[in-house]
Parts: structure tokens; sequence; C-alpha cells
């Protein structure tokens, strides 16, 4: 489990180990590569590498959760009212992190992001479906149907670099329409 501390310098740490190891990944696979290689790259020592993460894999772990919950601040903060505006704002962040979604994809490891909306169901459930009068058990489908089809959608989007935002939500949105009329035949 990752250990950064809310400390400017730790995060900058963290941010320079982050760009080191996604730098890495473009020629090699995380499973191939160490501690040792990545840090060799931008002048952070090793103690500070295990102060702040435990493997390699805590590093795209936090990044992750750090990108989540910046998209979770933005949707609260705007006080986003439809599932589109808080995809938009979904979408927004992680096209700032396409390359992490490349390296995920590359990979094989796009399940983190099913992971992580499993971490996160119960903020993004009040914030998403605070509108619709749903009981728990509908909420909790919804939210986790939605976490399974999202490494979906990425894997689409990095498939298709060509797509934009917008184009991206309509294929879901046709996607999610087409399963309830399969649902409803």
């Amino acid at each position: 489990m990752y250990h950064i501390p809310n400390d400017h310098r730790a995060i900058h740490s963290a941010n320079t180990i982050y760009d080191s190891l996604i730098t890495e990944m473009e020629s090699s696979l995380l499973v191939d590569l160490t501690v040792s290689k990545v840090i060799s790259h931008c002048n952070v020592s090793r103690a500070t590498f295990y102060r702040l993460f435990d493997n390699l894999m805590d590093v795209i772990t936090w990044k992750c959760n750090e990108i989540m919950q910046t998209t979770i601040d933005i949707t609260r903060e705007i006080d986003a009212h439809t599932f589109k505006d808080s995809s938009d704002i979904f979408f927004e962040q992680w096209s700032h992190n396409r390359q992490l979604l490349v390296q995920l994809e590359r990979n094989n490891m796009l399940t983190i992001l099913w992971t992580l909306h499993q971490d996160y169901y119960q903020q993004i459930s009040d914030l998403i479906l605070k509108s619709y009068h749903l009981d728990t058990i509908q909420k909790e489908m919804l939210a986790s149907t939605l976490a399974g089809i999202i490494p979906i959608v990425f894997k689409v989007w990095v498939n298709h670099p060509e797509l934009t935002k917008a184009q991206l939500f309509v294929y879901l949105r046709h996607t999610l329409k087409t399963m309830n009329n399969l649902l409803n035949v």
C-alpha cells in the first residue's frame, strides 16, 4: 500500500517516480521492471521510493486513486447533476492521463479500473445517482455495471485514439441503450 503524506516534497517525489515508471513502461512491461530501473532515471533514492510505495504496482494504484479522487472532488464542486456531466468530468480527468491508460491496456491491467470503481462505489453512487430514485440494490447493481463497463470503454478509447470524449460518450450511451433493448426482448 502506498504511504504518501500530504507534503509537497513527498507528492513531488511520488509524481517523479510515477513519470519515470510510465516512461519505462513504454519500452518494458511492468512485470519486467524493477524499482532500481525506475528510480535510476528520476533522481529519487531507493529509500524514498520505499518510504512512499511498497512496490511498482503501488505507484499505479496511487495515481489511479489520485485521478479518481480528483474526479469526485470536481464533480462534487460543480455539483454535476446528470450522468453526462459526471461522465464529461471523468473522461476529462482520464484524458489528462491517457498515457497511463495506454500502459494499463498494454500490460493487460485495465481491470484495476473496475477495482477502483468498487473502492469508490459509495461516493460515486452518492454523486452520480443522487437524482435517481433507486433503492440500495439498484444503486449497487448500476454502479457495479458501470464499473464493469469502464475498462472496456477505456480499451476502445486506447485502441481508437481518434475518438473524442464526446464520441466515446455517444458510443457508451448507445451501448447502454442496446443492453437495455436486449433485456427488454
